[in-house]
C-alpha cells in the first residue's frame, strides 16, 4: 500500500526549493510514496508542471502571510480530507502553518536555505516572533531535514534545535533527464540571446539580491577587461537590485560585455546552460546552490564561492573551482584561468557530472527521504 504525504510549501515560484519539489515527487512516487501539494499563496507558476507529472495541487489562496485563521482552517480541512500518513513542510512559513494544524500524523520539515540571515530579530516584535518560532518548531515538528551541514548548523543555532536531530539530505537532480542534447543548435541559441558563436560566454543565474554577489562579479568583469580577456557575460534573473546593476554597467561602460535578461522557463534555461562556456556563482551566502548543481549536470564547468553550502556540492579543483566569497580579484583570476585552459574546463565538467550522478541523483535522495518517513511511521 502506498504511503500518502501532503507537501506544504509557501508558493510555486520557479525557484530552488520549488523546483526541487517538482523533481522529487515523481521519484518518490516510483518507490511507493504518493505526494500531494498544498500551496499557501501565489505565485503558482510550477503548478502546471506538477499536475502534468501527475501530482495533485491545492492552491489555498491565503490572502496574506499572517492570515492565520483562514490558513489554518484551509490546511486543516485539506489534511483531514486527504487521509495522509504525514505532512512534509518546505520553507519557514509552510513549517509554521504545518505546525499549527498538527494532528495525529507526524510532521517533517525541510530547511532549504539560510533564511534567518536575511531576517534578523532586530525589533521587539521580531524577537518575540523568534521565541515563538523556536517553540512551535521544537514542539510541533517531529523530524528535521536540512539540505546541507551549513543549513543544519544555521537552523540549530537560530531555533535551538538539537543538531543531532537534523538529518542532512541534500537536494537531488534528475540525472537521467538533465543531460546535454548533442543535437542542440548552440549558435542559434546564442544568436537568440544576442551573442556570437565565437564568444566565450559566462553565465550566472539567480535573483538580483545582495546575497547572490552580483556586484562582486561585475567588479571581476572590470578586472578581466583590464587584463585584456575577451568574453561576454549573461545575467539571468530578476529582483530589487536590477536597476543598481544596470546603473553600474552604464557608469563603467560594460554594457557591451554584460547582458541582463529576465528569467526563462526551465527547458529554455537548460538550453542556455548548454550554450555557455562557464557558469559563475559568486554568492556571499548560500545554503546549497541548485543553479550550480544544474550547471554541473549539464556538463558546464563552474567557478563558485567557497561557502560551506556550496562546498558540500563542489569539490575544489576536482568538480569545480572555489574562490573566497566577496573577492572580485580571486574570482577574475579563476575565470581567466579556465577561459584560457580548455583542457581543465573539460576535466572539471566531466568530474562534476560524475559527482552529481554518484552523490546527488534524485533516486538516491528520494530513498533517503522515504527512509525518514518510514522511521517516523515505524515501517520496516
Amino acid at each position: 500500500m502506498a504511503m500518502r504525504v501532503l507537501h506544504v510549501i509557501e508558493s510555486l515560484a520557479p525557484a530552488g526549493a520549488e523546483q526541487v519539489l517538482l523533481e522529487t515527487l515523481p521519484a518518490m512516487a516510483n518507490i511507493g510514496v504518493v505526494g500531494d501539494v498544498a500551496v499557501l499563496w501565489p505565485p503558482y507558476d510550477l503548478a502546471i508542471s506538477l499536475r502534468e507529472r501527475g501530482t495533485r495541487v491545492q492552491e489555498l489562496d491565503i490572502p496574506s502571510t499572517w492570515s492565520v485563521r483562514r490558513g489554518r482552517s484551509a490546511l486543516q480541512r485539506l489534511a483531514a480530507e486527504g487521509q495522509y500518513d504525514l505532512i512534509h513542510a518546505h520553507l519557514p512559513m509552510a513549517v509554521f502553518y504545518s505546525a499549527i494544524v498538527r494532528g495525529p500524523v507526524p510532521v517533517v520539515a525541510t530547511f532549504h536555505g539560510l533564511s534567518f540571515e536575511y531576517y534578523p530579530a532586530s525589533t521587539i516584535f521580531k524577537k518575540m516572533r523568534r521565541i515563538a518560532e523556536r517553540w512551535w518548531t521544537n514542539h510541533c515538528i517531529d523530524s528535521f531535514i536540512a539540505v546541507s551541514c551549513a543549513v543544519a548548523d544555521h537552523y540549530s543555532q537560530v531555533l535551538h534545535i538539537p543538531r543531532e536531530k537534523i538529518e542532512i539530505i541534500p537536494n537531488g537532480f534528475p540525472v537521467k533527464t538533465l543531460i546535454r542534447n548533442p543535437a542542440l543548435d548552440v549558435p542559434s541559441v546564442r544568436r537568440t540571446l544576442g551573442f556570437a558563436a565565437e564568444d566565450f560566454l559566462l553565465l550566472h543565474v539567480g535573483r538580483f539580491v545582495r546575497q547572490k554577489g552580483h556586484m562582486h562579479l561585475l567588479r571581476a568583469v572590470q578586472e578581466l577587461t583590464r587584463r585584456g580577456l575577451k568574453f561576454k557575460l549573461l545575467l539571468l534573473g530578476q529582483g530589487p537590485m536590477r536597476a543598481e546593476l544596470e546603473s553600474f554597467l552604464g557608469l563603467h561602460h560594460l554594457d557591451e560585455l554584460v547582458k541582463i535578461c529576465a528569467p526563462v522557463s526551465h527547458p529554455e534555461l537548460l538550453k542556455v546552460l548548454q550554450a555557455s562556456d562557464l557558469f559563475v556563482f559568486p554568492s556571499v551566502s548560500e545554503g546549497f546552490g541548485m543553479a550550480a548543481g544544474e550547471a554541473m549536470c549539464m556538463g558546464v564547468p563552474v567557478v563558485a564561492s567557497n561557502l560551506p553550502g556550496i562546498a558540500s556540492l563542489i569539490e575544489d579543483e576536482v568538480s569545480g573551482v572555489l574562490v573566497p566569497p566577496g573577492d572580485p580579484e580571486a574570482l577574475a583570476t579563476a575565470i581567466e584561468r579556465l577561459a584560457t585552459d580548455p583542457a581543465t574546463r573539460y576535466r572539471l565538467a566531466a568530474e562534476a557530472r560524475k559527482r552529481i550522478e554518484q552523490e546527488f541523483s534524485i533516486e538516491k535522495i528520494a530513498l533517503k527521504i522515504a527512509n525518514v518517513y518510514r522511521r517516523l511511521l515505524r515501517i520496516d
